[in-house]
């Protein structure tokens, strides 16, 4: 009786399933699901709108807002007489200052610049995936990167007259090229990708899709890198078009136009004789030489390395694809130097887990000013010095680990370097010291150190010195005991 009482209601609530519809939190489930679809699809449209109208805005001031500009010369990155590394005497030792500190001639603060936010907010609510429908690929330092390119992503420019580029700009702003503007924004996050990665990533993406040099290619990258909140002008010359774009930094050697106070460079090489356009997009930001974060290039290693210093000995692979990025990479520098951004480069996380572990185990168990004297003299003594002329045909400025990388680097490399090194192993504050034709840094110690120090800020930082060889820290090169020198704070 029992049993057949409990099969007696099973079925009837099945027959009640049934009757009344499916499982509630289903039905409530589905019900959501739709009103999210809604809203997205809202939003999207509202989206869709707001760049079109942005944008038929700007291709109507195409039309109209071109003058003509010369260049001006690029300028040149400061040329100084070198100083010679020398090797420390412990017979003639350079006087100790302890009552004269260094005097500080000016401290440089390099200030931190985020990447811009697309003109209008892209995927302002979370979407599970993106959306990528063609599969047209390229190769960006090893990482393949997908984009809903076809057929009919493709245009032509017969000419470049105001009112040819303006059509194409206003054709550029139909939804089927959001995808495409979604896809480099996800991947420049994704990859931690700096400015100039990214530049460089939309540039060859339009090369790929419509060839080199030729309009079409100029055009796609301008638009995406306007999209994508970048402050940037569109020129023309002889039937060729160029896309310029605004630097807070300047990059040496290169010619560049001054609009309304500002720097823009021309990406890629042309005239210097050109009709540019004014027309600009709200909350547009020039590009940032700065490298904020360590970016994940695919992963190629070189041959080892093996580096051999006073009191440590490692062997490293360091990820060629980030050599050859910063290969690439121009020369720059805000107004009062060059080495900032090189020293704020985080080192690649590849780079430290084969070096650090090393150099953990070398100092294990030392004192912070023990610890530091043995980075100070791996640094000195693990690499070879000679200037840049004579390597490069130029001063360069190394990242960290282009100074592991190559077989030769100067005062500046081997500054940079060890500022990382006392930053990451003893998480102490380090400032770079620039004297005429010479830089070297200061450490804040926990405690009191002996030797040649500087007062920044109300707090004692003790001169170390990675290029004068097997010195201690707290020696100065005798040729700028007690002079005057430039702090660079680093982040």
């Amino acid at each position: 009786m029992r049993v057949l009482t409990r099969l007696l209601c099973l079925c009837l609530c099945c027959i009640a399933t049934n009757i009344y519809g499916q499982d509630p939190f289903e039905e409530f489930k589905k019900a959501k699901e739709q009103e999210f679809a809604k809203f997205k699809s809202k939003v999207n449209e509202e989206y869709h709108k707001m760049r079109q109208k942005i944008d038929l805005e700007y291709s109507n001031m195409v039309k109209k807002s071109w003058k003509e500009y010369n260049s001006v010369a690029g300028v040149e990155v400061p040329k100084e007489r070198p100083v010679k590394p020398i090797e420390y005497d412990k017979q003639r030792q350079t006087p100790t200052i302890n009552k004269l500190p260094i005097k500080e001639e000016k401290i440089i603060e390099e200030r931190r610049v985020k990447a811009p936010d697309p003109i209008v907010p892209i995927e302002p609510i979370k979407t599970p995936e993106r959306e990528t429908i063609n599969q047209f690929g390229i190769d960006f330092y090893g990482l393949t990167l997908s984009f809903d390119l076809g057929s009919e992503h493709r245009f032509t420019l017969n000419d470049i007259s105001e009112n040819s580029i303006a059509k194409a700009w206003k054709a550029l702003s139909d939804d089927k090229y959001s995808n495409v503007i979604k896809s480099c924004i996800h991947y420049r996050d994704e990859h931690k990708l700096c400015d100039w990665a990214y530049i460089q990533m939309l540039n060859e993406l339009a090369t790929a899709f419509f060839g080199k040099q030729c309009n079409e290619s100029t055009l796609l990258a301008a638009y995406l890198y306007a999209q994508s909140g970048y402050k940037m002008r569109l020129a023309k010359s002889n039937e060729k078009l160029y896309m310029l774009y605004a630097s807070n930094y300047i990059i040496y050697s290169k010619n560049y136009w001054t609009i309304d106070g500002e720097m823009y460079y021309m990406y890629g090489n042309g005239a210097n004789r050109i009709n540019i356009c004014k027309a600009n997009f709200p909350k547009e930001q020039p590009l940032s030489m700065q490298i904020n974060h360590s970016q994940s290039f695919a992963k190629k290693d070189s041959k080892q390395i093996h580096l051999t210093g006073t009191g440590v000995s490692a062997g490293i692979y360091i990820n060629e694809n980030l050599i050859n990025f910063y290969k690439n990479y121009p020369c720059s520098g805000n107004k009062d130097e060059k080495w900032s951004t090189y020293a704020n480069t985080p080192m690649s996380k590849e780079v430290k887990a084969h070096l650090y572990p090393a150099l953990k185990e070398s100092i294990s168990g030392k004192s912070e000013t023990e610890a530091a004297n043995l980075l100070l003299h791996f640094v000195q003594t693990a690499f070879e010095y000679e200037y840049d002329d004579k390597l490069w045909g130029g001063d360069r400025v190394f990242f960290a680990e282009e100074t592991l990388y190559y077989k030769y680097s100067d005062c500046e490399d081997r500054s940079i370097l060890f500022a990382h090194l006392i930053k990451d192993l003893l998480g102490l504050d380090v400032v770079l010291l620039y004297y005429p034709g010479h830089l070297a840094t200061a450490v804040k110690f926990t405690n009191y150190s002996k030797g040649d120090y500087l007062n920044v800020g109300g707090n004692r930082y003790t001169v170390c010195d990675p290029t004068y060889i097997n010195a201690p820290i707290g020696k100065s090169m005798p040729q700028f005991v007690n002079s005057s020198a430039t702090v660079i704070r680093l982040k």
